[in-house]
């Protein structure tokens, strides 16, 4: 016997699946080498599902890492034969910031920190978003920043540079950061 279901019992139901998610990722990861950047790749899929991209299409989606590489087999692995909103994921590797524009999720590791505000200024109003390690990241327009509070991975979102770039961010996703920074307002 099967029972009718409404159209919003699963819309509810999938929230919370939503939901579920992003807690998983947000549970405590200790920084110890490898677990460390397993947690943030876990972050990377994590932040491509509760972000909207204006004009966002069915192309794959891009997940770039600018520099060098902290992360190794563990992104590939986190990204193979999974999707956002209907998007393959796809992860790559930069040698240049102007490749960045071709990207819609952009990690820069701590290693590029003598280069980040050169490397995040012609992306401010792209809508890509930019993920980064270092204290001054979101300071220098970066959007999300990885951080270990008590050696748990965690992050903090500066709101402002993502509505610049005309980048929405889910509630949930704010509601689960560390710090958010800004209003948002005034973005595309």
């Amino acid at each position: 016997m099967s029972w009718p279901v409404s159209a919003s019992v699963c819309k509810a139901a999938l929230a919370c699946v939503a939901a579920a998610a992003l807690w998983f990722a947000a549970r405590p990861c200790y920084a110890d080498g490898p677990q460390e950047y397993e947690a943030k790749a876990a972050y990377l899929l994590n932040f491509s599902r509760y972000v909207n991209w204006p004009g966002a299409d069915n192309s794959p989606m891009q997940v770039c890492v600018l520099g060098q590489d902290p992360f190794g087999e563990v992104l590939d692995r986190a990204l193979q034969g999974r999707s956002s909103n209907g998007r393959q994921l796809q992860a790559r590797r930069l040698q240049l910031p102007e490749q960045a524009v071709a990207c819609q999720l952009l990690y820069i590791g701590q290693s590029e920190d003598r280069h980040l505000s050169d490397w995040l200024a012609p992306l401010q109003d792209k809508p890509v978003l930019t993920v980064g390690e270092s204290p001054r990241f979101l300071r220098d327009g970066g959007m999300i920043n990885l951080l270990l509070v008590r050696n748990t991975v965690r992050f903090e979102i500066n709101l402002d540079a993502a509505s610049r770039a005309g980048l929405k961010i889910s509630s949930r996703m704010l509601g689960v950061a560390e710090n958010v920074f800004g209003k948002g307002e005034g973005g595309k």
